[in-house]
């Protein structure tokens, strides 16, 4: 049986911010800025349960009000777990499912799930819209205004920050189809509308760890910026529909146990880590013209020291996590990261105090074929480079009780401390004189050679090396290693620097409508040659890829295994600072999911500036080539969905007779204008 951190709401329907109408913060119980540093965790939904009851799950993108804990702390101050540290200044943002981050939802392969996201936001008049916003009423004095958003695109306003209350959802890393009513990035919510997803999870889906959030072009920076994010977790087969994890012991079962047991039996955490850079969240919002985030978030205070750049885990700031000595959890990490910098997570100076083992069993939920990797973040200065929107499952082990273990990310220090408790004590065991005692008293090397020693005597258990077979893998995810790219299907896609601090995709921006970058077919092995994927994350929406080769191959060690990134990975997100003289060489198998492919930095504020493309996979297998670098229309066969136009829930079309939309109309003609100009290339 497997232990799962978490609160069950299996029979949950609808996730609305109830906590925020009441006043409350969602990121802990305290209030008048006052919270303790316990590890807490989100609510787990069993989406099979729903689906089983022909019912969806609602999700809500709401303003609510949360208190992480953010101020001048170092992380020291607290003497246990439980203690209130107090100072911080709640503040409101945009919430994805009632909390920050939402609610952890988890499905079975073969489920069709069912999401109604309701956008509870409102129109803010001053901000800046991708599209003609026309004012519907408000001529006769003293009258309030009301607003309709057309479906004209205003192009003076493409690529750049804009619509911060426009959104969608992004089911990030699930091998699902890009066609609404599934996973269309292109889709637009307006403000208190509402749309129902629904995501076939093919029966052969990998298990592992995804996630979910906004992501409407022009508005991602903004959302992610204040924590709309939740996790997303596709089952272990045999996975009993609960908030309790169970494995079934039927022998006669082919997938029962292919898990060893020290991963079915293991305790399950899941930890999300958030960036909070409240300076770029600001200097964002105002060129969205998003006054409402920059009001709130100009009032957070504390932490001029690191420039107001905060690390949250599970949305708190600075929390302990404890663990019991000896025995192996599984820990499911997302960095649910917006800005150009991998999460480089690792231990602090005053080294692995509670002697833990991290061994690396997934990457982007996809299971290695080397595990146990490692150990892996065993010293100080041997970080995790996870790229923003990746995800990394461990499995892990403390060995000295009432030892401490501390982590920081991109230099930011105490960002999680790790608490080693012996069996059968509680929260709140941690003690500040412990971890002088421990931590203190020797030289980092010191303490690492005493940790390893305590490491001999007490992992008794190693764990068991473990791999699928083919027969276990799916078929996008079997190996291309081997192969050689089908014709034509070999091209390159390069992040490159355009004007004024933005990024392009093979010398372009983001055009919307039909306007493709690559295309191929179904049951082509198709190959990609990155290039700037040192400076930016590169994710790509439907097919994983496999690693095939690295320009700098002499910064791994084949005799070492605590690479992070290794030959033959698959991944959906990648960005290696290491990588910078040269292409990164991936393939993937288009095996069974036709459509539009979205390839985009993982950049927020790059994606939002026009660092996205599309490809296109055409629903034939036989007789076509692949393209590259059209940057063009296409038509022809296999074409299965609409690429002229995106669907936007709640516009109006600027061709109504309505009398209503007459007054509005007057003031669309210039605008008109001047977008024709941008199309023209004359300086209207």
């Amino acid at each position: 049986m497997v232990k799962f951190f978490s609160k069950c709401l299996g029979a949950s329907i609808l996730l609305a911010s109830t906590a925020a109408a009441n006043g409350v913060s969602s990121s802990d119980d305290s209030s008048n800025g006052c919270n303790h540093r316990v590890l807490t965790y989100p609510e787990v939904i069993d989406v099979d349960d729903l689906s089983a009851a022909n019912k969806s799950l609602t999700l809500a993108l709401e303003w609510m009000e949360i208190d992480p804990g953010f101020g001048d702390f170092h992380g020291y101050e607290a003497g246990y777990a439980t203690d209130m540290i107090c100072g911080s200044t709640p503040f409101r943002t945009r919430a994805l499912g009632g909390s920050v981050p939402g609610p952890t939802l988890k499905v079975s392969p073969g489920t069709s799930m069912r999401i109604k996201f309701r956008n509870k936001l409102n129109y803010q008049p001053k901000s800046h819209s991708s599209r003609i916003v026309i004012a519907t009423n408000g001529a006769l004095e003293g009258e309030k205004p009301s607003y309709a958003t057309t479906t004209e695109l205003d192009l003076t306003r493409l690529n750049k920050c804009n619509d911060p209350d426009v959104s969608n959802l992004h089911f990030h890393g699930l091998h699902v189809s890009s066609v609404v009513p599934s996973n269309d990035m292109t889709l637009e919510v307006l403000p208190h509308e509402e749309y129902d997803y629904v995501i076939e999870i093919p029966e052969d889906h990998e298990p592992g760890l995804h996630w979910v959030h906004p992501l409407h072009h022009g508005s991602s920076t903004l959302q992610l910026a204040g924590g709309a994010a939740l996790a997303l977790i596709v089952k272990d087969p045999n996975e009993e529909t609960s908030g309790i994890d169970t494995v079934t012991t039927d022998t006669n079962s082919t997938t029962s146990l292919w898990l060893p047991a020290e991963i079915r039996e293991a305790t399950e955490r899941v930890l999300i880590f958030q960036d909070w850079d409240i300076g770029e969240a600001i200097e964002t919002a105002n060129r969205a013209g998003d006054m409402l985030l920059m009001e709130s978030f100009s009032k957070i205070t504390g932490g001029e020291s690191i420039g107001k750049q905060f690390f949250t885990v599970n949305g708190k700031y600075q929390p302990i996590m404890e663990i019991q000595v000896g025995k192996w959890e599984r820990m499911r990490i997302l960095y649910a990261g917006w800005q150009n910098l991998p999460l480089q997570l690792g231990i602090t100076p005053e080294g692995n105090g509670a002697g833990c083992e991290f061994y690396l069993l997934a990457k982007d939920g996809i299971y290695l074929s080397d595990y146990p990797r490692g150990p892996m973040m065993s010293t100080y200065g041997k970080d995790l480079p996870i790229p923003s929107g990746g995800r990394a499952d461990f499995m892990v082990r403390c060995n000295n009780p009432r030892g401490i273990t501390r982590f920081e990310a991109l230099s930011r220090r105490n960002i999680l401390t790790i608490n080693c408790v012996d069996e059968g004590s509680g929260v709140g065991d941690y003690d500040s004189d412990d971890d002088a005692n421990l931590n203190t008293t020797l030289t980092p090397l010191e303490r690492d050679a005493a940790s390893s020693a305590a490491l001999v005597q007490r992992s008794t258990a190693p764990l068991t090396p473990w791999s699928k077979t083919s027969s276990d893998l799916p078929g996008y995810l079997q190996p291309v290693d081997g192969l050689v790219a089908s014709d034509e299907c070999s091209c390159e896609t390069a992040f490159e620097e355009g004007g004024r601090g933005s990024v392009t995709i093979n010398n372009k921006s983001y055009r919307p409508g039909n306007h493709f970058m690559h295309t191929t077919y179904l049951g082509a092995v198709v190959e990609r040659s990155l290039k700037g994927t040192a400076e930016n994350s590169y994710h790509q929406h439907v097919y994983p890829f496999q690693l095939i080769d690295f320009p700098n191959n002499n910064v791994f060690s084949e005799e070492s295994n605590d690479d992070y990134f290794k030959i033959g990975d698959w991944h959906d997100t990648y960005m290696d600072p290491n990588q910078i003289d040269g292409p990164v060489l991936i393939r993937y198998r288009t095996t069974d999911i036709p459509g539009t492919i979205m390839v985009h930095c993982s950049t927020m504020s790059h994606l939002d500036r026009g660092c996205l493309q599309k490809e296109y996979v055409r629903n034939v297998r036989e007789g076509r080539r692949c393209t590259c670098n059209i940057f063009d229309s296409i038509i022809g066969d296999g074409i299965i969905d609409d690429i002229e136009h995106s669907k936007v829930i709640g516009a109006v079309d600027v061709s109504s007779s309505r009398p209503g939309l007459l007054l509005g109309v007057t003031h669309l003609v210039p605008v008109l204008v001047a977008a024709a100009g941008v199309l023209l290339g004359i300086g209207v």
